[in-house]
């Protein structure tokens, strides 16, 4: 590259930096009109000279994307994850807030035993029957949606015939608690509510700790946007939110941006943060720079190689903790080529897990040995033999019968570490006689796509978000599972879930999910990659965050930093 070019990369880099920073409301439109050539000479300027940032109460995060809609139990993607956790944070109950003695930040108490670590949330109070069945819970009488309208037990009953009546992830949050009608969930007076279940369940509270898919809605606000032909209010529900949480949703433009706005009836209080402006930054490279220059607060879905050049930003804080997130390459068990467990065994013997770890993670990553991940109880990674062994894979294969193959593989284009990974699968696989085929897809396609559970592989990133080893196993393996993309299916590992579920002696319990987890490593559903690290990148303006399960920012719980 010659200097003259050097400086013409620079120029666009900078103009591109300026109209995105336009977007974001940043600057105004006289830089953003000198932006607009790459020759004009104000570009650098109007980008330094930038308006002074908004108040403590509003930070700015910038984003990969917008969810493709807002409605949990019509979407199965992160960014609507992200709206979930902040505009209905839970079910009826929540968790008490600890410090991890490993990390040594902050984290919601999902590894305390019982309901030791449960936060009453909208209940007043709460009692179990005497056969641990019957769950009566009295709500409180302050909990507010934005709306204006108070938490009643009819809402909790329309959320759960919601639930049940849409087939999505909030009807198998159901079927894991072990709810399996409407009928199980009944309205005692307007602030009692009682849930009953097939059998005992030892992680009924976790669930319902953790379960904001699928409400709990205002219905009364809900029902105002219904129909005969929408009963469940879903073409409303898809583009706004009406939760009891402490955030709701405005200004949402699909591709753009949203506000997250404070609940003003949300029974904690005012938070911290007032509000939080959400802009969708295509770029990885202009998220970073954005968060260097410190014009946003918050940038997601940066690579392993910019978290780590992030940590010697004088302004910025990456937080890095342990996690429960698995990145997989899912399996379509029943496509013919992979129909064969010892195709998909073979697979897992040919993937270079170590380089992923590294030139993916940057180490920010460890070797996932079990569908159960290793800081959650009950985990046996005893099972895992798939070190990388090509030769192994290679005679597997040839026992199979299997002849060389094309193999789809279906990944988000927002996230840009599935296209590292999809570059590295593409040459390992080669070495096997598969041909990786690269399908990548914005958002929404691939939202569609994995629901649909038709294509031949996805890249996935996931996290169980109850801690217990019967729910982490059912959630993305039990053959009707709505999240089950693999269309995997082994009566004999259902069945130890099933009992397993219902089984109240820990011991018990414990040795038919560590029998399911054999039975997982034989078969292969997904190739388990790495367990990777959560991390965040923020402004060292803000502290008080709390990690959860979900591996999502719950704004209610930042501040500014003292």
């Amino acid at each position: 590259m010659t200097s003259m070019d050097a400086v013409l990369q620079q120029r666009l880099s900078r103009a591109r930096l300026v109209r995105v920073m336009a977007a974001l409301g940043l600057v105004g439109p006289a830089a953003l009109a000198s932006a607009r050539s790459p020759f004009g000479g104000g570009a650098l300027a109007a980008v330094n000279a930038s308006p002074a940032r908004q108040g403590a109460s509003s930070i700015r995060a910038a984003m990969p994307d917008t969810p493709p809609g807002l409605d949990s139990d019509q979407l199965l993607n992160a960014y609507t994850e992200k709206i979930a956790v902040n505009c209905y944070s839970h079910d009826i109950v929540g968790f008490k807030i600890t410090d991890d003695p490993k990390y040594g930040g902050a984290m919601a108490d999902i590894l305390a035993p019982g309901t030791e670590g449960i936060d009453p949330g909208f209940a007043e109070s709460w009692t179990i029957s005497a056969d641990q069945r019957t769950y009566t819970f009295k709500l409180r009488t302050d909990v507010g949606s934005p709306y204006g309208n108070k938490l009643t037990a009819d809402d909790v009953k329309w959320s759960f015939d919601r639930r049940k009546a849409l087939k999505g992830v909030g009807s198998f949050m159901t079927d894991v608690m072990l709810i399996t009608s409407p009928d199980d969930v009944k309205v005692v007076d307007p602030q009692t509510i009682t849930y009953t279940t097939a059998s005992p369940n030892p992680a009924f509270f976790k669930i319902d700790a953790i379960m904001w898919y699928g409400g709990i809605f205002d219905s009364v606000e809900a029902k105002k946007h219904a129909s005969s032909d929408d009963p469940w209010a879903t073409k409303w529900l898809a583009t706004n939110t009406a939760g009891f949480g402490p955030y709701h949703v405005q200004d949402l433009v699909q591709g753009q941006g949203l506000r997250l706005v404070a609940n003003p009836n949300w029974y904690k209080g005012k938070p911290a943060i007032e509000q939080v402006a959400w802009r969708a930054i295509p770029s990885a490279a202009d998220r970073l720079a954005l968060l260097s220059r410190g014009d946003v607060d918050i940038a997601e879905g940066l690579t392993g190689e910019q978290l780590k050049g992030l940590k010697d930003v004088a302004n910025v804080q990456v937080i890095s903790r342990p996690s429960n997130i698995i990145r997989s390459l899912i399996l379509n068990t029943q496509k013919p080529e992979l129909k064969d467990a010892r195709v998909r065994q073979a697979i897992a013997y040919a993937v270079p897990y170590d380089q992923i770890i590294q030139t993916v993670f940057f180490g920010e990553a460890d070797r996932q040995r079990s569908p159960v991940p290793a800081m959650y109880p009950g985990y046996n990674g005893k099972y895992w033999v798939y070190d990388t062994n090509v030769d192994k894979a290679k005679a597997l294969l040839q026992e199979a019968g299997a002849q060389p193959f094309q193999l789809p593989v279906t990944f988000d284009s927002s996230n840009s570490d599935d296209q590292l990974i999809a570059n590295i699968l593409q040459t390992a696989l080669s070495e096997i006689g598969i041909t990786v085929v690269q399908d990548k897809v914005p958002t929404a396609v691939y939202s569609q796509k994995i629901g649909q559970k038709q294509d031949f592989a996805y890249l996935s990133q996931n996290w169980p978000l109850v801690a217990d080893p019967g729910y982490a196993l059912w959630v993305y393996w039990y053959s009707t599972n709505f999240l089950n993309a693999a269309n995997y299916n082994n009566p004999e590992f259902d069945q130890l879930l099933t009992k397993g579920m219902g089984t109240l002696d820990e011991k018990e319990r414990f040795a038919m999910f560590d029998k399911a987890q054999e039975i997982y490593e034989h078969d292969q559903p997904w190739v388990l990659l790495v367990n990777q690290n959560f991390q965040l990148p923020m402004s060292k303006k803000l502290s008080g965050f709390v990690w959860y399960t979900d591996n999502h920012v719950h704004y209610e719980h930042l501040k500014p930093a003292e």
